[in-house]
């Protein structure tokens, strides 16, 4: 093996630099923001009548709660904005094969399909 091809098999990195730090932080922030919107969108969408409901003859909700639908809208837009942040952050800081971006790519379709789902509430 030759001193260069040495250099390149192995791994120098002695602490986390900032880098990788901004993005572990982003990408942890990043799947909180989703678990809040949804929360939002539980709380935004119609109340469903169920077999209890009826027997005590409660009264429900029948539409979208357009307070919650504006929060939810607040948090996909900043969600989102956060996920392409990551992105970005995640191909200038990975170099190597072993530091893992793909998860991002799991949440952004998370995202999409929230997207969908917010656009049906509509």
């Amino acid at each position: 093996m030759t001193p260069k091809q040495d250099k390149q098999s192995t791994d120098r990195r002695r602490t986390a630099d900032i880098k990788s730090r901004l993005f572990l932080f982003f990408s942890w922030f990043a799947w909180g923001v989703l678990l809040v919107s949804l929360i939002f969108f539980h709380y935004a969408q119609p109340e469903y009548e169920t077999v209890f409901d009826r027997f005590y003859q409660l009264n429900l909700r029948t539409t979208q709660d357009y307070g919650a639908l504006k929060y939810l809208t607040v948090t996909i837009i900043s969600g989102c904005s956060i996920l392409v942040f990551s992105i970005l952050l995640g191909r200038i800081r990975a170099r190597r094969q072993t530091d893992h971006i793909h998860h991002l790519f799991m949440l952004g379709f998370c995202w999409l399909v929230l997207i969908g789902l917010a656009l049906l509430l509509r």
